[in-house]
Order: C-alpha cells, then structure tokens, then sequence
C-alpha cells in the first residue's frame, strides 16, 4: 500500500513522507523511507542496497544565498548524507539494526532507563504525541479523501 504524507510545517516548511506500507523492498525485507523537503536544503534517507541519504541544497560558492524574493541562488548540489552511527551509546546488547533509521533501540533503552533510574524519558508525553499525531491525521485525511486536517500543538504545558 502506497501512503504519502505532505505536512505544512508551523515555521513555513512542508514534510513531504511517502512510504510503502507492507510491501518487501528489492531482494527481500521490508524497507521505509522519509524525506523531508524545505526551502532551503531536502534531506532524503537512504533505500537499503539501492541509493544512500541524500542531501539536496541551493548553494553560491558554498553558502546559502537568497535573492530579493527569499528563494536561493546558486547551483544545486547533490551529495550523500551522513547520518553518525552512535551505538557505542548503547549497551553491546542492543547494537542491532532496528526500525525508522535505527532509532527504535535507541527509544527503547531511554525509556527502560527512565523506569529504572526513577526520572522523565528524554522524549516525553508531549513530544511523542507531537511527533506521532501527523501521521494519525495523515491516515484520517486519506480516509476523508484527501481532507485538510488541523493538527492540535501539545507541545505546551497550556495544551
């Protein structure tokens, strides 16, 4: 099942996430893949065994230049992303390849940490809803036919 996402970020932006729901990727095993698109650099992550992250920028003799209108000047330029492999983070058990780019681990050891040592995750409540609602309005906005939903920011403590 194919499920495209476009989301209209609060600073402007817009999150462009398509994803292919169920189906196994070229030569066996699932795959996921994000992009998130602005206006001034797009970041594209990587296709196992077919295309690495991708970073795409506008840039003028290395910078970013933006002429009267705000849009930026220069040449595009293509080039692989680097995303910093921080497992030696983790305990040896849990250096495994885990979903959404390797964070899953990463999540699970935070938490079980904060039971354990008696304090709040890194990532609490409000951001998780904050980071999980899009994709749920996503999924009900298909289902509405491609229905502009609002998204309530729990970000705040007022929220």
């Amino acid at each position: 099942m194919l499920h495209v996402e476009l989301d209209a970020m609060s600073a402007g932006g817009m999150a462009f996430l398509p994803g292919h729901l169920g189906l196994p990727a070229r030569g066996g095993g699932g795959s996921e893949r994000g992009q998130l698109h602005r206006d001034r650099m797009s970041y594209i992550t990587e296709r196992p065994g077919r295309s690495p992250n991708t970073v795409i920028r506008i840039a003028k003799n290395g910078a970013t230049v933006l002429d009267a209108n705000g849009y930026s000047e220069g040449k595009v330029a293509i080039e692989a992303g680097k995303q910093p492999d921080r497992a030696e983070r983790l305990p040896e058990s849990l250096r495994v390849r885990s979903g959404h780019c390797g964070s899953h681990t990463f999540l699970a050891h935070e938490l079980v940490g904060a039971i354990a040592e008696d304090r709040h995750p890194s990532v609490n409540l409000r951001q998780a809803i904050a980071y999980k609602l899009p994709g749920i309005a996503a999924h009900q906005s298909a289902l509405r036919g491609g229905e502009s939903l609002k998204i309530r920011d729990y970000r705040s403590a007022s929220a």
